[in-house]
């Protein structure tokens, strides 16, 4: 045995040293006796030699089949190593080519880091998309899948032969089968990717969707009673203990009805794990999940884990049938099997662009990148830490630390509070796409400052809105422009954070039925559209003769001479009537040879050259998405470190910040976007013309969209000889249409004061409905009748009940329900709302307050009387 060990020292090529080994003895033996014990309890002999393999010689295999482990684990730790150092390299010079310092470090997170995320989330969820197409068509407004449908598409994802079945004959599979072949070919791709990166993930044959929610996991089997104690901040450490078993118990008698046992071995004797150890590893997965990963079994030679190695970890439940995980989904997870796609496809795509800027052990890549940010910056200012916090902040908004409540309590209080944000969005954005024509002004500058004609740029916005061209928008998802337009994020512009629940439900609905979802994804895919074809029409133009404008586009994303010899080389599609280069083809391109490096063996260049097209594609599709996100205002990282800073859900700080976001995001987020395009301009004289251009486009559609706005509350156009008026459009068009209403006194008709929309819609609310209630009761207390108590209390219910107030259907109500209850209630009501109207705009009313119906059209010739 001890030559044995010499021989497989040696053959180790010094991975392993002699101490190790050693080590590595002991164990096997120790395993070694429990399973193949000399004698039994009673003193029987156990072992006898036959024709079968002597007990030394099995020992000396098991020694072996140890030291080739521990070999490949000490190749994947240098090779981690050699990842992070090269991950290392690329950072300081990324850092330095997007302007040094902590400024380097944020433009680098906030759009190329950004960018690759949301194209990795593009790129996956276009293949899914194609397998998703049926679904859709039967539901096209609801986007999700019937239970019959789920069912369907999680056993065909279970089924181990999925790839092979509908691989070899896809004309015979089943809508579902597609679908799940569409899963899993995402899923083994994803997986090839994040092991290239420094993971070490297996192959897992039916692995499912899993998007588990870390508060329905930390409170399940709790009772409204057992929650409302984790209110309690004086609660008992041993109450509190007590009420987290009882979850942590009833999740794992969950989970041990519908696991598939055969899955979960033990690993020194091969065998099954009994009942004991089971639960033990699902408390553990409880408090896995219920601590949102902050808590995590994994041993890495007594390290903090990195991301590479915790993506190995407990990264999957083994479910025995399609039927147990629905159940589980439904009950702690992301509610539905499309909703779990697309939380699953958007994890990947983090993690993966996470690991290839920062490399394996993301945290100390982002560290080493700070280091140099704050030491390059000291060098030339003498101050190394400005920038620094804002950097950190970003840094936790990406791997969700921002987002994570810190105590159970506060995840409690934030799902209440989130759940009231989206109540809100559900009332107030009813009016949103008349809100939105400043986004064409938007739109334009953006297309300007990168090059684009405004011929052509209003060709394509004109064919993407066009509501009968459904096929384009369908192709364009499928070759990853803007393939996330099947999940509603319109909210998104506005403050609103990422959720599920029926609140969720409920403002989506709004957003989608106004209108204002069709018009954000529309203007977003024609946007990337537009970039995709003037990349075409650059294809035979080389790196340094290419258009200033455009060339600096590429810049900003890192795109060099090489990432564009690989784009030029893609095969364009035609979309919209125009060739076009996709995310899809990038990554479908050859690499030029001549850029691949030479000395290598054939399949080693296969290797890089897939790499460098990688790579490319990548940041070809950050390009595309970044600049959507700018030209459709939609606010990023930087925006919600500035508005949030580094408060948490749940707490006063955190919940008040969140709540003076809501509806402002959109504000500072041009602010961050645009301003700066205009500044890259390079000569002073073109600075001062695209920024005139840019306000008076502004200031134009503001004073549309204030008109289109008074035209639905049944009001003729205000004039605009009124100074007041163009005001009000300067703040409207400035994305703050709520400052806008307030000076027009529309924006709170309980007396709330300017204060009170600063603070935020929460506050607004929680004012008006202590005005409401504890007002009127003090009031009544003093013996005094208040007239306007049932009319504040009908406009309140009109104000804030959710889908009362879209543009369409507000009119009809006002005048079939409303004005007539108000008039009921307070008789007059109507009368001195006009006169109201009529006194502080000079304005009338083309649909009068008192009547069923209209009684003409809108008067135009409103807009240029002049007020006395």
């Amino acid at each position: 045995m001890a030559r044995c060990i010499d021989d497989l020292i040696k053959a180790a090529n010094g991975a392993i040293t002699r101490k190790e080994a050693d080590r590595i003895i002991i164990e096997v033996e120790r395993r070694f006796r429990e399973k193949f014990p000399k004698t039994t309890p009673d003193g029987r002999a156990m072992w006898t030699e036959t024709g079968e393999k002597s007990r030394e010689q099995l020992m000396v295999e098991a020694a072996q089949e140890a030291f080739d482990a521990r070999v490949k684990q000490k190749e994947r730790f240098v090779r981690k190593q050699q990842l992070q150092v090269e991950s290392a390299n690329r950072l300081q010079i990324q850092i330095a080519r997007n302007g040094n310092g902590n400024k380097g470090l944020t433009r680098l997170i906030d759009t190329q880091l950004s960018g690759r995320i949301k194209a990795g989330t593009e790129q996956y969820l276009a293949e899914i998309y194609r397998g998703l197409e049926p679904f859709l068509d039967k539901s096209p407004f609801m986007r999700k899948l019937t239970p019959d449908d789920e069912l369907a598409v999680a056993r065909a994802i279970m089924d181990p032969d999925i790839i092979k079945k509908v691989g070899h004959d896809p004309d015979k599979a089943t809508p579902a089968e597609r679908l799940a072949y569409a899963f899993r070919t995402v899923e083994n791709r994803v997986i090839a990717r994040k092991n290239e990166a420094g993971a070490n993930i297996q192959y897992l044959q039916g692995h499912l969707p899993q998007q588990w929610n870390a508060k329905d996991v930390r409170f399940y089997g709790l009772g409204a009673r057992d929650k409302a104690e984790f209110l309690n901040p004086w609660l008992s450490p041993e109450r509190r203990n007590r009420l987290q078993a009882k979850a942590q118990e009833a999740w794992t008698d969950f989970m041990m009805e519908r696991i598939d046992r055969s899955k979960y071995a033990n690993p020194d004797t091969g065998g099954l794990l009994d009942d004991g150890e089971l639960r033990d590893v699902f408390r553990s997965v409880w408090r896995t999940i219920a601590t949102n990963g902050l808590v995590k079994d994994v041993e890495v030679a007594g390290e903090k884990p990195a991301l590479a190695d915790i993506l190995g970890a407990h990264r999957d439940i083994h479910f025995r049938d399609a039927e147990g995980f629905l159940d589980a989904n439904r009950a702690f997870g992301a509610k539905g099997l499309f909703e779990a796609m697309v939380g699953n496809t958007r994890r990947h795509a983090t993690d993966i662009a996470m690991m290839e800027t920062f490399g394996p052990d993301t945290d100390a890549g982002f560290e080493t990148g700070t280091r140099y940010a704050q030491q390059a910056q000291a060098e030339e200012t003498m101050d190394g830490t400005k920038g620094r916090r804002r950097n950190e902040v970003m840094y936790q908004e990406l791997t969700g630390v921002a987002n994570m409540p810190t105590e159970e309590r506060f995840a409690l209080i934030s799902s209440f509070m989130q759940a009231t944000r989206n109540y809100i969005s559900a009332a107030k954005l009813g009016m949103l796409p008349l809100s939105m024509v400043s986004d064409f002004a938007i739109f334009r500058t953006v297309a300007q400052s990168d090059g684009f004609g405004a011929g052509e740029t209003i060709r394509m916005m004109l064919k993407m809105l066009n509501p009968l061209d459904e096929a384009d928008r369908v192709l364009a998802r499928r070759h990853a422009i803007f393939t996330q337009s099947v999940v509603n994020d319109v909210l998104m512009r506005y403050g609103a954070e990422q959720g599920a629940g029926f609140s969720r439900k409920v403002a989506d609905f709004t957003v989608r039925y106004s209108g204002a979802e069709f018009l954000h994804n529309s203007l977003k895919q024609a946007f990337q559209l537009l970039i995709g074809s003037h990349t075409h029409d650059f294809r035979d133009t080389a790196f340094d003769a290419l258009e200033p404008r455009y060339k600096r586009m590429l810049e900003r994303y890192g795109i060099d001479e090489e990432n564009w010899n690989i784009i030029r080389t893609a095969e364009p599609v035609e979309i919209a009537g125009q060739n076009v280069v996709t995310p899809w083809t990038v990554a479908r391109a050859h690499a030029p040879e001549q850029n691949l490096d030479p000395g290598f063996r054939s399949a080693d260049l296969d290797k890089i050259g897939r790499q460098k097209v990688q790579e490319a594609a990548a940041r070809f599709g950050a390009m595309l998405s970044e600049e959507g996100d700018t030209a459709m205002i939609t606010p990023g990282l930087r925006t919600n470190a500035t508005l949030k800073g580094a408060t948490h859900p749940g707490e006063v700080t955190g919940e008040l910040a969140r709540s003076f976001a809501l509806f402002k995001s959109f504000s500072f987020a041009m602010v961050q976007k645009i301003w700066p395009r205009i500044m890259e301009e390079g000569t002073a004289g073109g600075r001062a013309g695209m920024a005139a251009q840019f306000a008076l486009a502004m200031m134009v559609t503001g004073a549309i969209s204030i008109q289109l706005k008074e035209i639905a509350k049944g009001r003729n156009p205000r004039s605009m000889a009124d100074p007041g008026f163009w005001g009000a459009a300067l703040l409207q068009s400035g994305g703050m249409g709520i400052f806008g209403d307030f000076l027009l006194q529309d924006a709170n008709r309980f007396g709330g004061g300017l204060a009170d929309t600063i603070a935020g819609p929460v506050v607004g609310l929680a004012n008006d409905v202590r005005k409401l209630t504890v007002g009127n009761a003090e009031t009544a207390w003093e013996g005094k009748h208040d007239p306007n108590f049932i009319p504040e209390a009908i406009q309140f219910a009109k104000n804030y009940a959710p889908a009362m107030n879209l543009w369409y259907t507000r009119l009809a109500l006002d005048h079939l329900l409303f004005f007539h209850a108000q008039e009921a209630a307070n008789p007059g009501y109507l009368r001195r709302m006009r006169r109201k109207v009529e006194r502080e705009n000079d304005q009338t009313f083309w649909y009068a307050p008192e009547d069923n119906m209209p009684g003409g059209a809108p008067d135009v010739s409103e807009l240029f009387k002049r007020k006395l």
